[in-house]
């Protein structure tokens, strides 16, 4: 009978300038939550658990009482599982109430396979994240996408234990020389994306290069013919909606809808 802590969803970061890649890939409740390193700090359950904590409160035996959603996520249930939680009680009309209309996204109606080429070797682990948000949304959106790093990750010895640099070349090769459509990272210096950016230009394939407002871009990749555009971009929410528009520009001309 006595309230000891409160909770709200984004708390602590709705300040913050920051993003839900999430949200910006349209993902369903329950799914997605590895892209998201933000979520399970900004949700109301764990706010709770931590304000009990910051008052010095025992949450053993205590109870949560959660408004304006219909469930928890797994990594809220499991705080306060550990935090010793008894019970957890939602309106019973939670489901009707809260539960929202679930906003699918227009998908191209045959499959375009893209690349998407990167600074790997001296990249950090922040940026081969970026590159797998881009892929789900790519691949959300019926574009084929690979990845290189999730396949031949040169800061992976085991995954090329078996791998030549020669094999790695021509698999890698291979996969441009396949895509319809390349989407190059031109934040930072690499051989490997100059030589991916050079392979789709002797092959006609359609490139799109990206990179952060703040990087300088060397004039040699923006000067290749195959070169449609290259968007400048703030943060990965900014990213993926103006790679949208610039793939819907490039992608329906050639292949349709």
């Amino acid at each position: 009978d006595q309230v000891v802590a409160r909770g709200a969803n984004c708390i602590e970061i709705a300040k913050q300038s920051m993003y839900c890649p999430r949200g910006v890939l349209g993902c369903k409740s329950g799914e997605g939550y590895e892209y998201c390193n933000t979520c399970l700090g900004s949700h109301g359950e764990y706010a709770a658990i931590v304000d009990a904590q910051q008052n010095n409160v025992d949450t053993r035996g205590a109870d949560v009482y959660l408004y304006g959603h219909w469930w928890a996520c797994e990594p809220c249930w499991n705080v306060m599982i550990e935090a010793g939680i008894k019970d957890f009680y939602l309106l019973d009309t939670a489901d009707e109430q809260f539960k929202k209309v679930e906003w699918s996204k227009p998908q191209w109606s045959q499959t375009v396979r893209t690349y998407v080429s990167g600074a790997l070797t001296n990249a950090p682990d922040e940026t081969r994240r970026m590159y797998e948000l881009v892929g789900v949304a790519l691949d959300m959106a019926n574009l084929n996408p690979f990845i290189p790093h999730l396949y031949s990750d040169p800061n992976n010895p085991e995954e090329l234990k078996n791998a030549s640099p020669a094999e790695v070349y021509i698999h890698d090769k291979n996969m441009v020389t396949s895509s319809q459509v390349m989407i190059a990272f031109l934040d930072q210096p690499s051989f490997g994306v100059g030589q991916e950016i050079q392979i789709a230009q002797e092959n006609n394939i359609p490139i799109i290069g990206v990179a952060h407002v703040d990087a300088k871009i060397s004039r040699m990749p923006l000067g290749v013919s195959q070169m449609q555009t290259c968007i400048g971009y703030t943060d990965v929410a900014d990213l993926l909606q103006k790679l949208n528009q610039a793939l819907y520009d490039v992608v329906v001309p050639r292949f349709g809808n």
